[in-house]
């Protein structure tokens, strides 16, 4: 089995680089991964020296087959830089784990992950894979190590080139989209908050890799392998994200447990249900993004 690169993706917390990095490098297989390391550049001076920071950080990294760092002169914002920097590697490599600075794997991460793309590669239906679950409780006859779920995740993932290079970033059957009850609620069995994110990626509000690929994956009718117990902390929780705010309700526990693939997996409807709870809106959220769905379709006249 070839084993898939790495790539890890980092801005300005050399902390939270630093512990994902230590992580990783204590992971089996290690040794026998080429690591890639995308440094974005600063948005502003006061951000320079956290950047620096984290380069300083980079520049020590050992233990890995081999390190290849590219330091972005400029700012490229998380999106265009995962956009990039995947195409890059992957189109070299034809496959990927991809990893963010405020993510710290179990030691079986790389071993689990390697042998999740190399079982799924020829299942078209598997769009991606990943090293993440939601905290939510099984029902007590699931004994299998992974299930599969309609919504791809940016924790820990890992792709194919085919997979990933036919992703329309432009999103071009937007407006078809959010007028069709039909591909809406398709689009929504990964979580009542995937329509809205799109929509707000559309009119500019984020800007987002995950959403978009996620969408591709929904277009294609295709699935994410998720493990029943996660590889990995998120440590970027704790306000320190440009994308994200202090939070507990991801989990701070990882398993190292080393999954065994002896069938493919199905979705299971008792799980989809209680990962969509905990992926869904507010009732008042739910309400807002419903007018503002309608106020999109009444402005561009759809």
């Amino acid at each position: 089995m070839e084993l898939a690169p790495v790539i890890l993706f980092c801005f300005n917390r050399p902390k939270h680089t630093t512990a994902t990095l230590e992580a990783l490098k204590a992971c089996r297989l290690a040794s026998e991964t080429n690591l890639y390391v995308y440094s974005d550049g600063p948005r502003n001076e006061e951000e320079a020296y956290l950047v620096n920071e984290v380069r300083s950080v980079l520049q020590g990294v050992k233990g890995f087959k081999s390190v290849t760092i590219s330091q972005r002169k400029f700012n490229m914002g998380l999106a265009s830089s995962i956009i990039s920097g995947v195409t890059e590697v992957i189109q070299k490599h034809g496959k990927v784990i991809v990893l963010e600075d405020d993510l710290v794997c179990a030691d079986s991460f790389l071993e689990n992950q390697n042998k999740m793309l190399d079982y799924f590669e020829d299942h078209q239906q598997i769009f991606s894979t990943s090293a993440y679950s939601p905290p939510i409780k099984y029902p007590a006859n699931f004994a299998d190590d992974l299930y599969l779920f309609p919504r791809t995740s940016s924790y820990g993932w890992g792709t194919w080139r085919d997979r990933w290079e036919s992703v329309d970033w432009s999103m071009e059957g937007f407006n078809e989209f959010i007028q069709s009850k039909a591909q809406r609620r398709h689009f929504n069995k990964g979580g009542i908050d995937l329509t809205p994110m799109l929509l707000h990626q559309k009119v500019g509000k984020i800007d987002s890799w995950s959403i978009r690929f996620s969408y591709a994956a929904s277009l294609q009718n295709s699935l994410c392998v998720y493990p029943k117990e996660s590889m990995l902390q998120h440590i970027g929780t704790d306000g320190s994200g440009t994308h994200s705010t202090s939070s507990s309700c991801y989990g701070h526990t990882s398993n190292n447990k080393v999954i065994h693939i002896e069938h493919f997996p199905k979705e299971h409807e008792a799980i989809a249900k209680r990962v969509r709870k905990f992926w869904a809106n507010s009732l008042i959220r739910q309400l807002i993004n419903f007018y503002k769905r309608m106020a999109y379709i009444s402005l561009l006249k759809l």
